[in-house]
């Protein structure tokens, strides 16, 4: 129950985003004690609405395009899946 939060989430959201998610180190788990688990999800959550899509080339973007349609498709359908939970 000590853990820094702040830094878990930002943590969890930066390993996430590293090439647009789409890196064989990326963050797919985080592995959160009960107590803490409805503010780290709520923190995510909120972080990752600031995120800003874009030009990879741009200042100003935190996330560029996938890779490919089959990327695509594969990324809404883990979208989908967690809309369930």
């Amino acid at each position: 129950d000590d853990a820094d939060l702040e830094a878990a989430v930002h943590g969890a959201v930066a390993g996430s985003l590293i090439n647009t998610g789409q890196d064989c180190t990326a963050a797919t788990r985080a592995y959160v004690q009960r107590p803490l688990y409805d503010a780290f999800v709520r923190d995510v959550a909120a972080l990752m609405e600031t995120v800003r899509l874009g030009d990879p080339f741009a200042a100003t973007t935190d996330l560029g395009p996938l890779i490919s349609h089959a990327q695509r498709d594969r990324v809404a359908a883990f979208v989908e899946r967690a809309r369930g939970y």
